[in-house]
């Protein structure tokens, strides 16, 4: 029987012993079979070729989050912004459309278990900048974040069973979890689909069904960063001064070559001995064969490495206070405001419904009413200042309501038009306010 019947056959627990008893794993391909079917799953997202990080997900916190200072602050750049986020629904009614909501279904986002919510949020942002991909998994009232290299995506086909996800009828079929990895001797647990949310902002362009990691496109900038850092680590460790070649006297012996440069090193290597002046005997000679950083130009070259890691992050280097987005203008009030805008609109927003979109998957719809998961705004303070626009506009379509309303339309159809836009809805009541009355006989008389 196939994956996807016993799926349908309704006894998860059969499903569950048979999976973990009958599954096989190929490593590279990420293939694995099932009763003798074979269902794709997801191999590792993350690629280093030419680099010295591994590729893999532990391979990326080691060799980059953890060495790589710009690349750490732009993941704590969007992880605490992701933090902020309250779950609600967003009511779908008529007339309701953008009014929010809680219920007791939203209690496992706000309090998830060991983790805070804030905790949780925050480590999801980890996850999804490290490998591309986060997975929510839902036990009752709990709520934990899976590793997910340790996580596999199972879809299955009736048409093929040789790739399944590039067939029409591809349907996701669950997930398996396996602690340790696929190379591990642990046995894999399956998970429904109504069990795990399967975050990923960035869909793979090759593998729709898994997402990738923004880190992977800028690791030549990342190494070229970390190489830059290094070279002045050396320049401080040698010598804190230009490079010197020293040339000595044609009679000198190479043991005493070697004894002088021993000398030299000991009492004029290190940053503790810069500047101290260096003293030779007769018919030797100094010249000095490299440059200071700022004949080098050091701040520029890696200013450039950290702006491009910065523009993948998609957080503004103003934003993220590396070199290159303090500099000139970046900092005047309108300018920031507008950066700050542009962040909040291209990136946070649409990361956020993404986010509430995934986790909608595991919730429970409220009965009764149509809505969709959303969030309240009014609880991120990065965003204050468009609740402030959002007031503001508030107001002016209120002003707007108010002035049709007096001049004689029918208040519905007015509270329809603000809504859309749409002037044909507008339909007039046949009252007309007093300043467009014609005057009465006694009135014009009166005048």
């Amino acid at each position: 029987m196939r994956l996807l019947d016993r799926l349908r056959s309704g006894n998860p627990e059969q499903l569950e012993r048979s999976y973990a008893n009958g599954l096989t794993f190929e490593d590279v391909l990420a293939m694995f079979s099932f009763n003798g079917n074979t269902y794709q799953g997801i191999s590792s997202p993350l690629r280093a070729p030419g680099s010295a990080v591994s590729a893999n997900f532990s391979g990326y916190v080691q060799g980059v989050y953890n060495q790589s200072g710009v690349v750490a602050a732009a993941v704590t750049a969007r992880a605490l912004l992701m933090s902020q986020i309250r779950f609600q629904w967003r009511s779908l009614l008529t007339g309701e459309t953008g009014r929010l909501f809680g219920n007791t279904e939203l209690s496992v986002l706000e309090r998830p278990g060991d983790l805070t919510r804030a905790e949780l949020l925050y480590a999801a942002e980890q996850h999804n900048s490290l490998a591309g991909n986060a997975f929510f998994y839902r036990n009752g009232g709990q709520l934990r974040l899976l590793r997910p290299d340790w996580v596999t995506v199972v879809y299955g086909s009736y048409e093929n069973d040789v790739d399944p996800t590039a067939q029409l009828d591809a349907e996701l079929a669950g997930y398996s979890y396996q602690p340790g990895g696929i190379s591990s001797q642990t046995p894999p647990v399956f998970l429904a689909p109504s069990q795990v949310a399967h975050w990923k902002p960035e869909p793979d362009p090759m593998h729709w069904w898994r997402g990738q990691s923004w880190i992977g496109s800028v690791l030549s900038e990342i190494t070229t960063d970390r190489q830059a850092t290094e070279f002045k680590s050396k320049f401080f460790a040698n010598a804190a001064t230009p490079q010197l070649i020293v040339t000595l006297d044609p009679h000198t012996t190479q043991q005493q070559a070697t004894d002088i440069a021993a000398v030299i090193n000991q009492r004029h290597e290190g940053s503790a001995n810069a500047y101290k002046t260096l003293v030779l005997g007769g018919g030797s000679d100094v010249k000095v064969a490299g440059s200071n950083l700022q004949q080098l130009d050091l701040k520029n070259t890696q200013g450039v490495d950290e702006t491009r890691i910065a523009l993948r992050a998609r957080v503004p280097a103003t934003l993220l206070g590396i070199s290159e987005g303090l500099a000139g203008s970046a900092l005047n009030a309108g300018n920031y405001s507008q950066t700050r805008r542009m962040w909040s609109d291209a990136w946070f927003m649409p990361t956020a419904q993404n986010l509430c979109a995934s986790m909608e998957r595991i919730l429970a719809l409220p009965v009764g009413t149509p809505a969709e998961l959303s969030f309240d705004q009014s609880q991120i303070m990065f965003l204050q200042e468009d609740r402030k626009d959002e007031a503001e506009i508030r107001a002016t379509q209120a002003s707007s309501m108010r002035q049709l309303v007096e001049a004689g339309f029918e208040p519905s159809t007015v509270t329809k038009f603000i809504a859309t836009g749409d002037t044909t809805v507008l339909q007039h009541t046949g009252v007309f306010s007093v300043q467009l009355q014609a005057p009465t006989e006694g009135q014009s008389d009166a005048v």
